[in-house]
This record gives C-alpha cells, sequence and structure tokens, in this order.
C-alpha cells in the first residue's frame, strides 16, 4: 500500500488529476475530504475539500461510506458503481476506484483514488451548495 509521503503529484498522469481524490480515515471512523479534482468539484457543484463524509451533503452518504471502509477492511482498491446525488445535482452514474494509502505504511487510515461522473440527470437545475 502506498504512503501519502511516496504520492508524487507530477507523475499522477494528466487526464487522471481532475478526477482524484484523497481522504483521511478519523479516530471515530468518518471520513475526511483532504483533496477533489476540479472535476469533482464542477459535477457537485461545490468542492466537498475539508468536508467529513459524514457532513456533506448527499442524499446518500452510507453507501459511499461503506464502499471506502471496504477499502479500509480489504486493504485493497476496490471498484464500485452506484448512482450518486447531492442537495445540489441530479443522480448521475458515478464510478470509482478507491485505494487504501497509509501515513505510516503500516495501517489503512487514507485512501486515493479516482472518481468519474456521468452528467447528473437535470444538470440545468444545478444551485451552487453554500457552506
Amino acid at each position: 500500500m502506498p504512503v501519502w509521503s511516496d504520492i508524487k503529484a507530477e507523475k499522477i498522469p494528466r487526464l487522471i488529476i481532475p478526477h482524484i481524490i484523497v481522504l483521511e480515515l478519523l479516530e471515530d471512523n468518518d471520513f475526511y475530504y483532504r483533496l477533489t479534482g476540479t472535476k469533482i468539484d464542477e459535477y457537485m457543484g461545490f468542492t466537498l475539500q475539508g468536508y467529513r463524509l459524514s457532513k456533506a451533503p448527499f442524499r446518500d452518504d452510507n453507501k459511499i461510506s461503506q464502499a471506502f471502509h471496504a477499502v479500509v477492511e480489504a486493504k485493497e482498491p476496490q471498484y464500485s458503481d452506484f448512482p450518486l446525488g447531492t442537495k445540489v445535482t441530479g443522480f448521475g452514474k458515478t464510478e470509482r476506484v478507491i485505494a487504501p494509502m497509509s501515513t505510516t505504511g503500516q495501517d489503512v487510515n487514507m485512501l486515493i483514488g479516482a472518481v468519474v461522473y456521468s452528467a447528473p440527470t437535470d444538470p440545468y437545475t444545478r444551485k451552487f451548495y453554500t457552506r
């Protein structure tokens, strides 16, 4: 499993960077969005960076939490795809590959991955979410 300090942004293909997501596993088993790519922010209508998963405005954060915890438990990359909507976007298909990561090389305490969204069902009704 990669160690966060070993990740070199310049080595990540440019086409992937807008789809990158980096999360930190918190002591209370919630996740904290440390980094979200511009395509993720564009789809959401706001940036998830700085949010805890439990406080993010998803319509179904349970599925997302289960997908993230599956990576932590398995200690290996996982693929998932299910429709995802937020309080500001309609449901669109979401595909993600999430991999375990560590700050120490021992325990999974971070996740890194790529997320790709299809268009929301009604992109013209999108509103921006304010914190």
